[in-house]
C-alpha cells in the first residue's frame, strides 16, 4: 500500500493526494530508521511546501529537530511523557489521543489539535475498541482544543464528524486518491 519504506511510490502517492486537495500531511513511518525517515521527510517537505500544504512529522521531537517541517505530531505515549513544549515551540503541534486523559493533557500543554481515535475499527489498530460516534461526541464536547476524528474514516464521514463536534477527519488510508486505492487492491 502506501508504505513509506518504498519512498518513490510513497512520494508519487503523496503527490497525487496533494493534487486532490490534501493540505495537511502527517509523516507517520515508525518502522523507518532515523536516517531513512530524515531523507523521506526532506523530500515530502519539498512536495508539500511547493503545493501550499503543511508537513507534520510524527517522530521524537529531538530526533527531527534539524528536519524541515511545518509541525510535529506526538504519539499518546510521547504526549504523556513530554514535560513541556520547550522542545517544539513554534511548530504546529498535535497529538494522538484515545481517552479523556489524553485530551486533557494535550489542552494543558497548549497543543494546537488532537486526533481522537479510533472512531471505528481499523486495520492499523485492530486490537483497539472503537469509540463510536456517540462516545466521540461526548469526549469532544469536553475537549479544550480542536479535535479531528480518526479511525476507519474517509472524506464521506466529514459531515458526520463535524455534527459530532470535530474540526474534520484524519485518515491513514482513507484520504489517498482513488487511483492509489485501486492499485492497492491489485497487489
Amino acid at each position: 500500500g502506501e508504505d513509506p519504506r518504498d519512498p518513490e511510490r510513497f512520494l508519487e502517492r503523496l503527490s497525487r493526494a496533494l493534487d486532490c486537495g490534501v493540505r495537511l500531511v502527517q509523516l507517520r513511518a515508525h518502522r523507518l530508521s532515523d536516517n531513512d525517515y530524515g531523507l523521506l521527510a526532506s523530500q515530502a517537505f519539498g512536495l508539500c511546501d511547493g503545493r501550499g500544504a503543511r508537513l507534520i512529522l510524527n517522530r521524537d521531537p529531538e530526533s527531527v529537530r534539524h528536519l524541515p517541517r511545518h509541525g510535529l505530531h506526538l504519539t499518546s505515549r510521547r504526549l504523556a511523557e513530554l514535560p513541556d513544549l520547550g522542545l517544539i515551540e513554534g511548530d504546529l503541534v498535535g497529538a494522538s489521543c484515545h481517552h479523556e486523559t489524553d485530551l486533557e493533557r494535550a489542552a494543558h500543554l497548549g497543543l494546537d489539535y488532537a486526533l481522537l481515535s479510533p472512531v471505528r475499527q481499523t486495520a492499523s489498530h485492530a486490537d483497539s475498541e472503537p469509540l463510536g460516534w456517540e462516545r466521540f461526541a461526548q469526549l469532544v464536547d469536553k475537549a479544550a482544543l480542536p479535535v479531528y476524528a480518526l479511525g476507519g474514516l474517509c472524506p464521506m464521514d466529514l459531515n458526520t464528524a463535524i455534527r459530532r463536534g470535530a474540526q474534520g477527519v484524519a485518515a491513514i488510508r482513507g484520504l489517498w486518491p482513488e487511483s492509489a486505492q485501486k492499485e492497492r487492491g491489485t497487489r
